[in-house]
């Protein structure tokens, strides 16, 4: 049966004024967009996906010299949708805990057809026109909240420092950075580490732990 895109969905985005750690920075525009109910009883989670996302575009832009704006967009959202985006744009039906799509490639909203900004009312993953006062639009990332806890639960992790390197990764993500060789995955880990040590987190966090590599081999 074809989803009823008139029932009402919880939807709401967050700005930093919402979340009481977080400051806005003019040259990072992160929208944090939820439609989850779960995510919204996790502010102090939402909190540090917010930061984690900020201190992660700084850590590039401030590595490539870049003086321009930077924007991205990050949905919070359930198990059902996940496992629908993960289906539909990566041809695997199952959740997952994050999916990430750098603004080179087709934006999402453009695919098949379907604008999801049909779904989430307050549109998520929607095409910035040319004439947007961002220089750059990097991408879009979703987040699965019952995906991210059970790898809390399997690796026995501390959930604001799981939050933070999914957060971490999906940006590296966007802005180039890939796991497919040896190679390429201790240069992402080394730049993830360097990002959680800016956040305050020691370095036996989950980038350096022992699961690293069978983490970063099921990685989207």
């Amino acid at each position: 049966m074809p989803a009823d895109h008139t029932k009402p969905r919880l939807s709401q985005t967050l700005s930093p004024e919402d979340l009481p750690l977080c400051k806005h920075n003019s040259r990072r525009e992160i929208t944090l967009q939820i439609n989850s109910i779960l995510w919204r009883r996790q502010k102090t989670l939402l909190e540090q996906v917010y930061r984690a996302a900020d201190v992660a575009m700084e850590f590039f832009m401030d590595k490539e010299r870049n003086q321009q704006r930077w924007g991205v967009t990050i949905l919070c959202t359930h198990e059902r949708h996940m496992r629908e985006l993960n289906k539909r744009f990566r041809g695997k039906n199952t959740p997952c805990d994050s999916l990430a799509f750098p603004e080179q490639e087709q934006s999402i909203s453009q695919k098949g057809g379907e604008n999801y900004a049909n779904i989430n009312p307050t549109s998520f993953l929607q095409r910035r026109d040319e004439n947007h006062y961002l220089n750059r639009y990097i991408g879009d990332i979703a987040l699965g909240y019952q995906g991210l806890q059970r790898k809390v639960a399997e690796y026995q992790l501390d959930a604001q420092a799981h939050c933070a390197h999914v957060t971490a990764h999906a940006i590296a993500h966007l802005v180039g950075l890939n796991h497919a060789t040896p190679k390429e995955r201790d240069l992402m880990e080394a730049e993830e580490e360097a990002i959680l040590r800016k956040l305050g987190f020691p370095e036996s966090s989950p980038c350096s732990s022992d699961y690293s590599k069978d983490y970063h081999k099921n990685y989207p």
